[in-house]
């Protein structure tokens, strides 16, 4: 029976015209150059184990925890003078636009994409291989978030799997690392939904149409999320997503055990440089939103706060000493941990410079939304904004048809 749904899959994704290689390799790429595109946008001011297994008895867990209707917005802080002309701006947004050779659309591109460029963009100009796309992009996209009808249709897992799950604690988003048929197509990592979905000022009672037939909301996702998790997750988008929706700054998990704010920051700060995904910089974001989210809520102590704020100084420190003569930052700029070193070999290949701009996009990006006083100087923030200008337009170039 294994072997007959995977020969299913296969058979399906040949119909498409797509492959594992189409999909594994390129599209990681086609991401790091919007997130690359989206810390650039922020910088100018332009707004754009597995978590499954046995619950224990619910008990306390009935009480439903208070999610705010609408999510905390993270403020762009951008530089005081424009980084770049008109025409700079043009040739990087032309680079960053959607790939129109695809057929079907994995969550992760999904996620990126949607942060750039918003779920109202139609790009009604472009010749998309899928017809049902064109003049609609952003519409379908977003609705392959939200429906699990279209995530079936546009999803290369959508024929074996679903993104959104019904569960005892409320509605799950169903994660890589929580297996099963699909897995490497669903989504990224735990809270990149929420994350993304508060990025997008989607209101926690906005209604979700899962398989099961019955109302559910982004609320239920909230609290799924909550209760699943544990500090064995990566907490960068957790911390975002559910400190952006949640009311409360502590909570009970499935297993029974408290977690709060104050622990995943703690847990966050004590995390060497380079480590976790996309070489290390989704940590610093997330305490840089932690820290934008405390000045709205309530959710972490002083002393808890300090500890952030110094962490954030000692990331500005080290990254301007690393800084590159060209703007940039590399793989160096963590001192090569192991880890780093195998997501750069995974992502790209013979590509000049991709480690620069994977690192420096990201630790932009988290530069855009940071405090002023606990991020490197406008200096160090122009040269790396001139650096992702030049190399954008110039990576694209080199994979468009990869």
């Amino acid at each position: 029976m294994e072997h007959a749904e995977a020969n299913r899959m296969l058979s399906w994704k040949k119909s498409l015209g797509i492959s594992g290689l189409v999909l594994q390799r390129p599209l990681p790429r086609r991401s790091f150059l919007r997130h690359s595109a989206t810390a650039l946008a922020s910088l100018g001011g332009i707004s754009c184990g597995s978590r499954c297994g046995k619950q224990p008895a619910r008990g306390a867990l009935e009480v439903q925890l208070p999610v705010r209707t609408q999510p905390i917005a993270i403020p762009i802080y951008p530089l005081p003078q424009p980084l770049l002309s008109d025409k700079e701006i043009r040739a990087v947004v032309q680079a960053a636009q959607p790939p129109t050779f695809l057929f079907a659309y994995p969550p992760g591109y999904v996620y990126h994409a949607l942060r750039l460029w918003g779920k109202t963009a139609a790009f009604a100009k472009l010749p998309f291989a899928n017809p049902a796309v064109r003049g609609r992009w952003g519409e379908i996209m977003f609705r392959m978030l939200t429906e699990d009808r279209i995530y079936q249709e546009f999803s290369p897992a959508g024929r074996v799997g679903h993104l959104l799950k019904p569960t005892p604690f409320g509605v799950m988003v169903h994660c890589n690392i929580d297996g099963g048929w699909g897995t490497g197509f669903n989504s990224t990592h735990p809270g990149k939904y929420l994350q993304v979905m508060a990025d997008l000022d989607i209101a926690s009672d906005f209604h979700l149409l899962v398989y099961d037939g019955k109302p559910h909301t982004i609320a239920e996702v909230v609290r799924d999320e909550a209760r699943r998790l544990t500090f064995q997750d990566e907490l960068e988008w957790l911390a975002n997503g559910l400190g952006r929706y949640l009311e409360v700054p502590e909570w009970q998990n499935r297993f029974g055990e408290w977690v709060s704010f104050d622990r995943i920051a703690d847990h966050l700060t004590n995390l060497q440089f380079g480590q976790g995904a996309c070489a290390g910089g989704h940590i610093p974001y997330a305490m840089a939103a932690l820290v934008a989210i405390q000045s709205q809520s309530d959710i972490l102590s002083k002393p808890v706060l300090r500890q952030i704020e110094d962490r954030l100084r000692s990331y500005s420190k080290h990254l301007t000493a690393r800084q590159r003569g060209d703007g940039g930052w590399d793989n160096k700029w963590a001192d090569r941990t192991p880890q780093t070193e195998r997501f750069l070999k995974a992502t790209f290949r013979n590509v000049e410079d991709s480690d620069g701009l994977i690192v420096t996009g990201h630790q932009l990006e988290w530069m855009t939304i940071c405090r002023p006083d606990l991020r490197p100087s406008d200096r160090v923030l122009k040269a790396a904004g001139l650096y992702l200008a030049r190399w954008i337009p110039i990576i694209a170039a080199k994979i468009k048809f990869d």
